[in-house]
Protein backbone atom coordinates (compact mmCIF):
# COMPACT_ATOMS: atom_id res chain seq x y z
CA UNK A 1 0.00 0.00 0.00
CA UNK A 2 3.03 2.36 1.14
CA UNK A 3 4.55 1.26 -2.19
CA UNK A 4 1.11 2.38 -4.62
CA UNK A 5 1.19 5.81 -2.08
CA UNK A 6 4.82 6.36 -3.46
CA UNK A 7 3.82 5.63 -6.85
CA UNK A 8 1.16 7.83 -7.60
CA UNK A 9 3.35 10.94 -5.73
CA UNK A 10 5.72 9.96 -8.23
CA UNK A 11 3.35 10.02 -11.25
CA UNK A 12 1.44 12.91 -9.45
CA UNK A 13 4.84 15.38 -9.12
CA UNK A 14 6.13 14.11 -13.05
CA UNK A 15 2.55 15.22 -13.98
CA UNK A 16 3.32 18.80 -12.27
CA UNK A 17 6.43 19.08 -13.56
CA UNK A 18 4.73 18.49 -17.28
CA UNK A 19 1.86 21.10 -16.63
CA UNK A 20 4.40 23.34 -16.02
CA UNK A 21 7.07 23.49 -18.86
CA UNK A 22 4.26 23.28 -21.32
CA UNK A 23 2.56 26.30 -19.67
CA UNK A 24 -1.28 25.36 -19.74
CA UNK A 25 -3.91 28.68 -18.42
CA UNK A 26 -6.87 27.84 -17.05
CA UNK A 27 -7.30 24.21 -18.11
CA UNK A 28 -4.49 23.23 -16.10
CA UNK A 29 -5.91 24.28 -12.87
CA UNK A 30 -8.91 21.70 -13.64
CA UNK A 31 -6.68 19.24 -14.68
CA UNK A 32 -4.62 19.71 -11.73
CA UNK A 33 -8.13 19.70 -9.26
CA UNK A 34 -9.16 16.60 -11.38
CA UNK A 35 -6.09 14.46 -10.70
CA UNK A 36 -5.87 15.38 -7.36
CA UNK A 37 -9.80 14.63 -6.33
CA UNK A 38 -9.30 10.89 -8.32
CA UNK A 39 -6.00 10.85 -6.17
CA UNK A 40 -7.64 11.47 -2.79
CA UNK A 41 -10.48 8.87 -3.89
CA UNK A 42 -7.98 6.32 -5.04
CA UNK A 43 -5.82 6.81 -1.76
CA UNK A 44 -9.69 7.14 0.65
CA UNK A 45 -10.54 3.72 -1.43
CA UNK A 46 -6.77 1.81 -0.69
CA UNK A 47 -7.50 3.13 3.26
CA UNK A 48 -11.01 2.06 3.53
CA UNK A 49 -10.09 -1.33 2.11
CA UNK A 50 -7.08 -2.08 4.68
CA UNK A 51 -8.48 -4.46 7.27
CA UNK A 52 -5.87 -2.66 9.81
CA UNK A 53 -7.92 0.31 9.07
CA UNK A 54 -10.74 -0.70 9.80
CA UNK A 55 -9.99 -2.28 12.94
CA UNK A 56 -8.82 1.00 14.29
CA UNK A 57 -11.77 2.54 12.67
CA UNK A 58 -14.13 0.34 14.93
CA UNK A 59 -11.88 0.49 17.87
CA UNK A 60 -12.22 4.20 17.60
CA UNK A 61 -15.58 4.19 17.46
CA UNK A 62 -16.61 1.82 20.40
CA UNK A 63 -14.24 3.01 22.72
CA UNK A 64 -14.08 7.02 22.30
CA UNK A 65 -16.97 8.67 19.74
CA UNK A 66 -19.60 6.55 21.24
CA UNK A 67 -19.17 7.00 24.76
CA UNK A 68 -18.77 10.98 23.83
CA UNK A 69 -22.25 11.23 21.47
CA UNK A 70 -24.16 9.32 24.93
CA UNK A 71 -22.63 11.45 27.47
CA UNK A 72 -23.36 14.00 25.46
CA UNK A 73 -27.00 13.27 24.78
CA UNK A 74 -27.42 12.50 28.39
CA UNK A 75 -26.53 16.02 29.06
CA UNK A 76 -28.64 17.71 26.39
CA UNK A 77 -31.90 15.51 26.95
CA UNK A 78 -32.97 17.11 29.88
CA UNK A 79 -32.25 21.17 28.08
CA UNK A 80 -34.69 19.75 25.15
CA UNK A 81 -37.38 18.40 27.50
CA UNK A 82 -37.16 21.74 29.30
CA UNK A 83 -37.39 23.45 25.69
CA UNK A 84 -40.09 21.50 24.59
CA UNK A 85 -42.31 22.00 27.86
CA UNK A 86 -41.14 26.22 27.53
CA UNK A 87 -42.85 25.96 24.24
CA UNK A 88 -45.74 24.34 24.73
CA UNK A 89 -46.56 26.87 27.29
CA UNK A 90 -45.66 29.81 24.99
CA UNK A 91 -48.30 27.75 22.46
CA UNK A 92 -50.95 27.90 25.86
CA UNK A 93 -50.53 31.63 26.39
CA UNK A 94 -50.15 32.48 22.49
CA UNK A 95 -52.58 31.34 20.27
CA UNK A 96 -49.60 30.86 16.94
CA UNK A 97 -52.35 30.72 14.53
CA UNK A 98 -54.31 34.22 15.67
CA UNK A 99 -50.96 36.47 16.68
CA UNK A 100 -47.58 34.85 14.81
CA UNK A 101 -46.06 37.90 15.71
CA UNK A 102 -46.09 37.12 19.70
CA UNK A 103 -45.68 33.85 19.06
CA UNK A 104 -42.26 34.92 17.48
CA UNK A 105 -41.74 37.63 19.79
CA UNK A 106 -41.80 35.23 23.17
CA UNK A 107 -40.60 32.09 21.39
CA UNK A 108 -37.03 34.14 20.55
CA UNK A 109 -36.91 35.52 23.89
CA UNK A 110 -37.24 32.13 25.21
CA UNK A 111 -34.13 31.44 23.29
CA UNK A 112 -31.98 34.13 23.47
CA UNK A 113 -32.40 33.91 27.82
CA UNK A 114 -30.91 29.64 26.78
CA UNK A 115 -28.31 31.55 24.95
CA UNK A 116 -27.45 33.41 27.80
CA UNK A 117 -28.01 31.00 30.16
CA UNK A 118 -25.43 29.06 28.13
CA UNK A 119 -22.78 31.57 28.02
CA UNK A 120 -22.68 32.17 31.51
CA UNK A 121 -22.65 28.31 32.29
CA UNK A 122 -19.32 28.41 30.58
Amino acid sequence: MLLSINLTFFLFSIFWKIIINLGFGKSFWQITVTFFQKFLIHTARKFASDPRVQKKAKETFHEELKPRAIKAWEEVKPRIKKTQADIKKIVKETNPSQDPQKFAKKTAKRVLNELKDVVKKR
